[in-house]
């Protein structure tokens, strides 16, 4: 574990460390442990303007549907082009997947180059590259936390590690390769991380928005509340999971993973982000004062290791250090590593599948979409279409999973399209093995698609 909280043998003095086993015993009470009962992130103490809900019948030219950090860039790009814009968010602006994201923004993400075509993985690092770019850009007009540092891939498997380092090569990058303790790491220099609340504070004076504002349907060129309507030229739906249960036919190729992160308190000077070579790795960024921890990726519906890994790298390898804040991420995975980003049809267009990246997807989304809004040819279209063929295996085995769980005799099922739920117990929660609903123990929603509560 030592090996992605220090890349470098430099600055190995910084981890070595043991936990009070005080705070061990928080992370481990099942019962009444106050830990478990933390909401907050590392975001969620930045103030964002609240807005109004839709009381009246609108029109717009481009009409954008959800307020994380995708739609948000998305309207602004568009603003920015002297475009007339309407973001609407069904809660409140970034306060699902963005307030809970860990905001690095890179090239060097999971395994995914070695399993491309070399016309597709050019065109994927490039895309990265420019998002990156485009951040540096509004660094320059806003302050975010913004900060140029390098990313680093452990691999413990020396077989995959020299597939993907080759496959990152022939696109014409050479990252910097370390040994360390029978690990190999790649590095990524002049990657970068922010406060991502930070930034959409910035942006959501640029646009008009309305909070509380649920689009239901979509009929033609009119979205519907529960008691207006919107009358748009063309919109963007960026809401995590697409909220429509057919058109684009997401449920065959869409799922949902979630993510743990732990936030405890770390005076390094060191800034850098890292991660595994392997799903559920531990990775880490850095951010002021700060270290985040995740590790436990996996599908929704599953319950293997949780905040485990974590608490025990904690409890092992620090002394002294206070845990502020923990929570539970979820983003929308694809079935190539790719996000599904483009025209979905005539005017609608659509952003998701981030595959736990969505600083550096959404960035992309924006100015891909802006640009088929605009009617510039844009090189990353074909790559990012929402159309584009998909891998036959991995369809399959996604679509095998939705009706194994369908066909599973349970009471309480997902109101999406009618998938058993399953009750973790850890999260007190109930989630959807099919396409990630997630609800509490209420039966309040807590992550799309579902749209309505279900029964206790």
């Amino acid at each position: 574990y030592a090996l992605f909280l220090s890349p470098c043998l430099d600055y190995n003095y910084f981890i070595f460390r043991l936990i009070p086993q005080y705070y061990f015993q928080l992370f481990t009470n099942n019962n009444t442990g106050d830990f478990y009962f933390m909401t907050n992130t590392t975001w969620s103490n930045i103030d964002i303007n609240k807005f109004d809900t839709l009381k009246e019948n609108i029109r717009t030219d481009n009409l954008v549907i959800g307020g994380g950090i995708c739609g948000i860039l998305c309207a602004y790009q568009l603003k920015q082009k002297g475009q007339n814009v309407v973001l609407v968010e069904k809660r409140k602006i970034a306060d699902e997947r963005t307030n809970k994201t860990t905001a690095t923004i890179t090239a060097l993400q999971d395994i995914m180059y070695k399993d491309l075509s070399i016309k597709k993985r050019r065109l994927y690092y490039a895309s990265c590259i420019e998002a990156l770019n485009e951040y540096k850009k509004l660094n320059v007009k806003y302050n975010f936390d913004f900060e140029i540092v390098s990313s680093y891939k452990y691999f413990n498997d020396i077989e995959i590690f020299s597939e993907e380092y080759k496959a990152i090569k022939e696109i014409g990058y050479i990252p910097q390769i370390y040994n360390y303790n029978g690990y190999k790491v790649l590095e990524f220099k002049n990657q970068a991380q922010m406060n991502p609340m930070l930034l959409i504070k910035e942006l959501v004076n640029e646009f008009t928005i309305y909070e509380n504002t649920e689009i239901i349907k979509i009929d033609k060129n009119i979205a519907y509340t529960k008691n207006n309507t919107i009358e748009f030229k063309n919109v963007i739906i960026a809401t995590g999971y697409p909220f429509m249960k057919i058109k684009g036919l997401f449920f065959t190729k869409l799922y949902q993973n979630k993510s743990y992160v732990i936030e405890i308190e770390n005076n390094n000077k060191f800034k850098y982000n890292a991660i595994g070579s392997n799903i559920g790795d531990i990775y880490t960024r850095t951010y002021n004062n700060s270290l985040l921890i995740g590790a436990s990726d996996q599908r929704t519906g599953n319950n293997k290791g949780g905040f485990k890994p974590i608490i025990e790298l904690i409890k092992n390898k620090y002394n002294n250090n206070k845990i502020i804040n923990k929570w539970i991420n979820q983003d929308c995975m694809t079935l190539d590593n790719i996000p599904y980003i483009g025209r979905l049809k005539d005017n609608v267009f659509v952003a998701c599948g981030f595959n736990m990246w969505g600083m550096t997807g959404s960035m992309t989304a924006s100015t891909l979409i802006r640009d088929l809004i605009l009617g510039v040819n844009n090189k990353y279209e074909v790559l990012f279409s929402p159309k584009r063929k998909l891998p036959i295996i991995k369809y399959i085995e996604n679509m095998f999973t939705a009706v194994v769980n369908l066909l599973t005799p349970k009471l309480k099922r997902c109101n999406h399209l009618g998938c058993a739920l399953k009750y973790i117990e850890e999260e007190n929660a109930y989630e959807c093995p099919c396409h990630g609903s997630k609800y509490t123990k209420d039966g309040d929603v807590i992550y799309n698609p579902a749209n309505k509560k279900i029964n206790k």
